[in-house]
């Protein structure tokens, strides 16, 4: 970030922190309080990454705040992680099936994924570097939503989606904790969630 912000890119990177910083703040992830004495302030670090258009040219500036996880100690600021990852042969065989049953597949991608699960644990952790609240330079963030980086951030967005998928009539396979399928009628739609992403095989576009 120091070497970013010395180059002839400064100002597009502090704007870039700046909305990662404000999108944080509107999704409620964290209050201000002071240092606590009795719990030890996980740190945090900031990612920046110029993102192309297909055509290799410039397209923005993107910044990323993260949790430096690895300072957590378990049982204390976490105590499972888990990330809904499919087994390989299980996505070949579905999307193989599709393709013999000419059905339509789409992929999405979720974005900002780990910041809409509510913690239940108290974490704190140290305001990013560069983007500090003015008024409050020496308190800290208690964490009230997940963040990329939090060794439970995987665990909490999955657990958010299956309650989605389940109110909206989706039904998980009992040996495939991966795989939602739902029927409407002749409509049959299948859902295989990779991490924040999702595979999407339907016979109706």
């Amino acid at each position: 970030v120091a070497e970013a912000l010395k180059s002839p890119e400064a100002e597009h990177w502090w704007v870039a922190m700046k909305s990662e910083i404000e999108s944080i703040n509107e999704k409620g992830t964290w209050i201000l309080v002071p240092r606590p004495k009795d719990r030890q302030v996980i740190t945090s670090k900031l990612l920046l990454r110029r993102k192309l258009n297909p055509d290799i040219s410039l397209h923005r500036h993107k910044a990323r705040l993260v949790a430096r996880g690895f300072n957590q100690v378990v049982g204390i600021d976490f105590h499972e992680t888990f990330s809904p990852m499919p087994i390989i042969t299980s996505l070949r065989t579905t999307i193989g099936l599709a393709a013999q049953l000419n059905l339509y597949i789409h992929q999405i991608d979720i974005k900002t994924t780990f910041l809409n699960g509510d913690l239940d644990q108290l974490i704190y952790m140290e305001q990013p570097k560069y983007v500090k609240d003015i008024k409050n330079p020496d308190y800290v963030c208690l964490l009230k939503k997940t963040l990329y980086g939090l060794k439970q951030s995987p665990r909490f967005w999955y657990y958010m989606l299956h309650q989605f998928l389940i109110k909206k009539g989706y039904k998980r396979l009992k040996f495939h904790k991966k795989l939602y399928t739902r029927h409407n009628g002749t409509d049959v739609l299948i859902l295989v969630v990779y991490v924040n992403d999702i595979v999407i095989i339907s016979n109706a576009s």
